[in-house]
Formats: structure tokens, C-alpha cells, sequence
């Protein structure tokens, strides 16, 4: 969760209701001369926080690419104004929001890049680092499966890490995988169901793919938390977190928003300057 921080005097605040089906979350600019960061959320509380570089800036000028930077994600049920924020879907909304007001707004720039460091609170409240998580159960993580994220500069390296990683899967055996999984309280399968799940199964998404849909998300979460970064990092040895990402921004999941105005304190939906209309894209 990130606090909306007061403007400071170089900085000019504007504020804007973006309007998704029955949610309202308020759009936070505060603007300089070089850049603007954006801040998607409540009044006082954002979940996304974006930096954009204006297009004269000599270091957009010097990239490759003039991109954005995402440089927080959080879940809290407080990002919106009616404080009923949900885990999961409206995780994908707001970045799908993110997208569409940056490509509405910055026409200029062509892609966000960021560092994947999102990460789960388990109902046990054990943390996981989501990257992680969603790869050992389909081998990408949630940005390239949503958004069609793309590593910077390291595919090669990724791809040829997680090669070697599902050949260990054919000679580790149950026992040494079993060990490996000590720092979890206890097996969410008996063991004998478990140790034929791995056998008969060759990737190691298969398995742990297959152990997630028989007990859901929710202990599987709990299970992994304790061990599964240790474990990866020992033989993917691949920092998720480390790694730059991008998303296209002209290939990108976007959806339909409407602008209304807001008053500190209370918006006010009859009041409508103007409407803006964007057809999912799912492409």
C-alpha cells in the first residue's frame, strides 16, 4: 500500500474519476517540468504508481524506447473510492486502467517497463513472491500471461535457465523434492498421492499445476511460501525480481473508462465534462 504524498511547491496536482463499470478510482498527477507521476487510487491511497518523462526530457530522448515506468503495483482494498478494491480481478483492471489512460494521455510513449517485485499474503500470512508463483505452476508470470510482458535483454538467459530447470525435474526423485519442501508446516496431500502426482508427471509445472487446481489457490499459497524462493534459486537460479519487463502499450489489454470530475472529499457523477470510450482490446 503506498500513501499519496502532498505536492510539493514545484509541483502541479490534478485530479480525475476514472469511472470502470460500478468502481470509481481517482487518478493523482502531479506534474513538473521533466516528468509526471501518476497515482491511481483513493484520495490518500494508490495501488499504482507511474512515472512518466515528458517528451522533450533528454533522457527519453536517449532511450530506445520513450516508456513509462511502473514503479509500484500493490493490492488494498482501499484503491478506490468506494473502498471496495478486490484481489485478482481488479489487479488486471487497474493495470488494463493504467494502460488505457497512458495511451489516451501520452501518446508519445510506446511501452511501461518495470521490475516484477509483486508479491502475496497468504491467508496464513506467510508472504510469496507472485513472479515465483506463477511460474512454477505455468512456466510464465502473471505480467506475460495478462499483458504479454517481454524480459529486457534477458530472455536468452531465462530460457535457457528454465531449460535446464525441467530437465532436473527427470532425475530429482520424490524423496529429494519431499526434503526440499521441510520448511512447510506439513504435505496439503498425503504423501502417497503426492509422490505419484510427481512421478507421473514430467514438468515441473505439470505437478505443481495439478496440486494447485486439487487444493486451491489459497493453500497452495500457504504451502509454497516457506520454501519455494529457496528452492528456485537454487536450481533456476533466476532472480525474477531483478529483471527488467515491458508491456507493448499498442498490443496491450485495454478497457472502456469514463472522466468525472472530483471534488476533494466527494465526486460528483452529474457532472460530467466529458466521456471517454475504449473498446476492449484483447489482442
Amino acid at each position: 500500500m503506498g500513501s499519496i504524498p502532498d505536492p510539493e511547491e514545484n509541483i502541479i496536482a490534478t485530479h480525475k474519476v476514472l469511472k470502470i463499470g460500478p468502481k470509481r478510482l481517482l487518478l493523482t498527477i502531479h506534474a513538473t517540468p521533466d516528468s509526471d507521476m501518476l497515482y491511481f487510487g483513493s484520495a490518500t491511497t494508490y495501488c499504482a504508481k507511474v512515472q512518466i518523462l515528458s517528451a522533450a526530457s533528454p533522457f527519453i530522448v536517449a532511450m530506445e524506447h520513450s516508456d513509462a515506468m511502473l514503479v509500484e503495483l500493490h493490492y488494498n482494498v482501499n484503491c478506490s473510492l468506494e473502498k471496495n478494491f478486490q484481489r485478482g480481478t481488479d489487479t488486471t483492471m487497474i493495470v488494463a486502467l493504467v494502460i488505457s489512460v497512458i495511451k489516451d494521455l501520452y501518446p508519445f510513449i510506446e511501452g511501461i517497463r518495470f521490475t516484477d517485485t509483486s508479491y502475496r499474503t497468504c491467508d496464513n500470512g506467510t508472504i510469496v513472491e507472485l513472479a515465483e508463483m506463477n511460474y512454477i505452476v505455468t512456466g510464465k508470470t502473471w505480467y506475460e500471461t495478462r499483458f504479454g510482458a517481454k524480459l529486457v535483454d534477458r530472455e536468452e538467459d531465462f530460457l535457457s535457465k528454465s531449460a535446464k530447470f525441467q530437465d532436473i525435474k527427470k532425475i530429482i526423485p520424490w524423496n529429494t523434492l519431499k526434503w526440499e519442501m521441510r520448511m512447510a508446516s506439513s504435505l496439503p496431500l498425503p504423501e502417497d498421492t503426492m509422490k505419484e502426482m510427481y512421478k507421473s508427471t514430467v514438468t515441473w509445472q505439470e505437478f505443481f499445476g495439478l496440486l494447485r487446481s486439487k487444493i486451491g489457490i489459497s493453500e497452495f499459497c500457504s504451502f509454497v511460501a516457506p520454501w519455494l524462493h529457496g528452492f528456485l534459486m537454487k536450481l533456476l537460479r533466476f532472480h525474477f525480481s531483478s529483471a527488467t519487463y515491458r508491456i507493448q502499450i499498442n498490443t496491450a489489454q485495454t478497457l472502456s473508462y469514463i472522466t468525472e470530475p472530483y471534488l476533494k472529499g466527494a465526486w460528483r457523477p452529474q457532472m460530467r465534462k466529458r466521456m471517454k470510450r475504449r473498446p476492449i482490446n484483447d489482442t
